[in-house]
């Protein structure tokens, strides 16, 4: 068995319940500019493939500005996140138990605001050595450049990490980082393709008898 000595977590969808916020509020901020983004067509793009509003503007034709209406979004998102934000249910149990004998790592293709307010709004900074977000890296997930950079900074090998994620593209990132990983799908990406996760689980609490077995 591979001797584990560090868990690195996904945030939207693992540690807090934000998909949908993040589907809503983009929603919103394309509306603004008479464009209409569909929930599945976000869910498949953004959540399930890793792709970003550049990509949907091109793919689209679209000649707008992507940091403009990232910036719209952004306004939007925060003032969801202040009102509706929540820890996904029984996250914070394994974040307690996995800082008592793990190093732990927040590993996210969101912006350092983004999960910088989120982690203010929850108070989930102490559980984690390293946080990782979109502006630390040039690719982001399916890459595995952000657990890479993880693991390095927390100086553990790629090998001696687990990976918990809800979403296939993490999921691709965490196998092609050589990280065994555990997929906990939630509501968004139960569909997703988790074929090359070591496990899938229901829900967090399911995280801590597979972490026994290494």
């Amino acid at each position: 068995m591979k001797n584990i000595k560090a868990i690195l977590f996904d945030m939207d969808g693992v540690l807090v319940d934000t998909e949908d916020l993040h589907c809503k509020s983009y929603i919103s901020a394309l509306k603004r500019y008479e464009i209409k983004l569909t929930e599945e067509e976000y869910f498949e793009e953004w959540t399930q493939k890793g792709k970003g509003i550049k990509d949907y503007l091109k793919e689209k034709k679209i000649k707008l500005d992507a940091e403009e209406i990232r910036s719209v979004k952004r306004a939007i998102y925060h003032q969801m996140l202040k009102k509706q934000l929540m820890l996904m249910p029984g996250i914070k149990t394994l974040l307690e138990k996995s800082k008592l004998a793990y190093k732990t790592a927040l590993v996210s293709s969101s912006y350092r605001v983004d999960i910088d307010l989120i982690v203010k709004l929850t108070n989930i900074g102490k559980y984690f050595d390293v946080i990782i977000a979109k502006d630390d890296v040039k690719k982001v997930k399916p890459e595995p450049e952000s657990f890479l950079l993880a693991a390095k900074l927390l100086e553990i090998e790629p090998r001696n990490c687990i990976v918990v994620e809800d979403a296939e593209k993490g999921v691709v990132a965490a196998k092609r980082a050589g990280m065994i990983c555990i997929a906990i799908p939630c509501r968004y990406t139960m569909n997703n393709d988790f074929s090359l996760a070591n496990y899938r689980v229901e829900k967090p609490s399911d995280v801590l008898p597979i972490l026994k077995k290494y």
